[in-house]
């Protein structure tokens, strides 16, 4: 048997006090005398040895509660069987308080107060003067610094939930950094055990420290999620008739019936639609949202889906619909066709320059430059399209009947080819792709392909958004927002331009500029993002606003895109205004990281895998209670205090007894 606090048994010299008691008498008699005590002293004989026996009876009780009560406040224990238990004076807590926490236990208690209410029943069990270091989820901090026991359980009770998890490797490694380099030799862990976020990295090998891994486990793992949304057809130039599609997953483990999901603008409500998914599975939802042009939509996707509700809400914006920017440097003989195709006043804005005469601050200014048949560009033209491109403007090049090759390689890597080759035909194009997601209502209709006759070509890629039957790229993007077409727009060469393809392409190769989209949404797990500006110089200060709170990101700006760095867990899912001076630049919708809503965790199995080589042990229990006596025994061994407290309680009502009826 061994004491938690041995200090405490110096409290068994007090046993000597009912010694002296009982074996001095202090009282003072007095003498009295009768004319007959014959009868007295027969009683006095008769009753002596029962006296002496209470007296006697009395004493050992009141040494045995003495003794007990003592060894309670010594709190023994009886060590475990073979164990390994560091005799640590610094202990380390890990307590979760990612969103995935909220689930329910039995008791409708969340696992972050179970997590909670864990960690400051488990501070008991350590002596007096044991320091602690307590680390959640998401920490920033560089130097973790030792508690006492008292602002240990402040800092337990002061956690709350985090937008987002680090790595489980991330969090035992920050242990390393505790104040003055004395990591701590225990190391606690309370947690669900998310594979989705904690596992995502392979935890360090450390065979020295003890690992105590406390599971929670929650009474079901159904949840459903917002797993992305997007605009179904992004080229109608009605937008009333705009189609939003909304998938929905669940990424538990239980099945989910009839959960009602609505869609709001604002506070409008636009549609409500139920759906019920298997377990692991998802559906998509259809939505009209039909929009002004100008006005922003800050709306939401709400699930009324429990017990895990942290991702119930999906928040988007629709950004005023502006028209993109286009300009075209046209050739000696452009093709007509792209004044025709971007023609729509209301979705594009083009603006065309001959190059003999360019506008460099109209390029500068546009989300897609058009190269139209130029045969050879100068060296200053190249050099300022590279730098546009680098900036985020889209370059798509379509080449002249006869060009300089040599001119073109400072910006493609191409080479002439022989024109008196017959036209090949182009194949079909794979819609599975992203360029091509929404570009036709039915995919499996089959589309005729029209022929083309190549006038350069850069090799075999594969990546090519479209090619010829034999192999050849006949459009691809060559480097990120740099594309080329391996024929001229003209009639005489290619009948691409009246083929149904040709303006939808067209359509994606436009809104897919950098500058003109504006994502529906944003992860909070985003480490950066890239907005449109203007009039915005490096020197002002851009904030982030959802009108309780109000941050200052790191940021950055550059030719007309600010760049903004999301401040770690310190955000929650919402819109937020950004500001540059009070005056509103843009509204971001910032939602939970996907990761977070996955449900899925590691089994007592999948733990001892990720933990083979440590010195761990793991302790299970259906509630709080079973998790406590589990530590209790498992850990710190058999406490007996309680017993202890009993037999002094026991020995006290025995003297009452003594007294009163012996």
């Amino acid at each position: 048997m061994s004491f938690l606090q041995p200090t405490f048994l110096y409290g068994l010299l007090a046993v000597l006090i009912p010694v002296i008691i009982h074996l001095f008498d202090f009282r003072r008699t007095r003498k009295v005398y009768y004319s007959d005590t014959r009868l007295l002293r027969q009683v006095r004989e008769t009753t002596r040895s029962t006296r002496q026996l209470k007296h006697w009876l009395i004493l050992l009780s009141r040494i045995l509660f003495i003794v007990f009560l003592v060894l309670t406040f010594a709190r023994p224990y009886l060590p475990p069987v073979n164990s390994d238990r560091l005799q640590s004076s610094r202990v380390g807590i890990f307590i979760d308080n990612s969103q995935s926490m909220s689930n329910k236990l039995a008791g409708d208690a969340t696992g972050l107060e179970t997590a909670k209410s864990l960690a400051d029943k488990l501070l008991n069990l350590y002596p007096a003067g044991t320091e602690f270091v307590v680390q959640g989820a998401y920490e920033e901090k560089g130097t973790l610094m030792y508690l006492s026991r008292q602002e240990a359980g402040q800092a337990i009770r002061d956690l709350s939930y985090v937008s987002q998890a680090q790595p489980l490797a991330t969090i035992l490694q920050k242990f390393n950094n505790t104040f003055n380099n004395q990591p701590p030799a225990e190391v606690i862990l309370l947690s669900d055990f998310q594979t989705s976020t904690l596992f995502t990295r392979p935890l360090p090998h450390d065979s020295l420290r003890k690992y105590l891994l406390a599971p929670v486990r929650f009474t079901t793992y159904r949840n459903l999620v917002v797993d992305t949304a997007y605009i179904k057809n992004p080229f109608e130039p009605d937008l009333s008739k705009q189609l939003m599609e909304v998938i929905i997953r669940n990424t538990g483990r239980n099945a989910s019936q009839d959960i009602a999901v609505r869609v709001f603008a604002g506070e409008r409500q636009l549609a409500v639609a139920n759906i019920s998914l298997a377990a692991g599975t998802s559906a998509p939802l259809r939505f009209n949202i039909g929009r002004d042009r100008q006005a922003t939509i800050a709306g939401r996707v709400v699930l009324e889906d429990y017990p895990v509700a942290f991702d119930n809400t999906f928040y988007f914006t629709l950004s005023p619909a502006s028209a993109v920017r286009i300009a075209e440097v046209r050739g000696r003989q452009p093709s007509p066709y792209i004044a025709a195709v971007y023609g729509n006043r209301q979705l594009y804005q083009l603006s065309t320059m001959p190059a003999t005469n360019i506008d460099y601050r109209a390029l500068a200014e546009a989300d897609l430059v058009v190269l139209n048949q130029l045969e050879a560009p100068d060296a200053g033209l190249l050099s300022r399209l590279l730098e546009l491109r680098n900036n985020g403007t889209n370059i798509l090049v379509i080449p002249a009947t006869k060009q300089d090759i040599d001119a073109w390689r400072t910006l493609l890597p191409i080479q002439k080819t022989n024109l008196n080759e017959p036209p090949a035909p182009l194949a079909p194009p794979d819609f599975s792709r992203p360029f091509f997601n929404g570009v036709v209502e039915k995919k499996e209709e089959m589309i005729g392909m029209p022929a083309a006759r190549p006038v350069w070509q850069w090799g075999h890629d594969r990546s090519a958004l479209l090619h010829f039957k034999d192999g050849r790229p006949f459009l691809s993007e060559i480097r990120p927002g740099l594309y080329v077409l391996a024929s001229p727009l003209l009639d005489s060469l290619t009948r691409f331009p009246v083929n149904a393809l040709f303006v939808p392409v067209m359509y994606r190769l436009a809104t897919r500029s950098r500058h003109s989209l504006t994502p529906l949404y944003y992860r909070l797990n985003d480490e950066e993002i890239t907005l449109p500006v203007k009039g915005l110089t490096p020197t002002d200060i851009v904030k982030l606003s959802n009108g309780r709170i109000t941050l200052v990101p790191d940021q950055h700006v550059t030719n007309r895109r600010l760049t903004l760095r999301l401040p770690g867990s310190n955000m929650a899912a919402g819109h937020y205004q950004v500001l540059a001076d009070d005056r509103p630049l843009a509204t971001l919708a910032l939602n939970a990281p996907l990761a977070e809503s996955q449900l899925a965790v590691a089994d007592s199995e999948q733990l001892h895998e990720r933990f083979k080589g440590m010195n761990y042990q793991i302790v299970t229990g259906d509630n709080e209670e079973q998790i406590i006596k589990g530590v209790t025994a498992a850990y710190k061994g058999i406490e007996l205090w309680r017993y202890f407290l009993a037999l002094a309680l026991l020995f006290l009502l025995a003297e009452a007894l003594l007294i009163r009826f012996l």
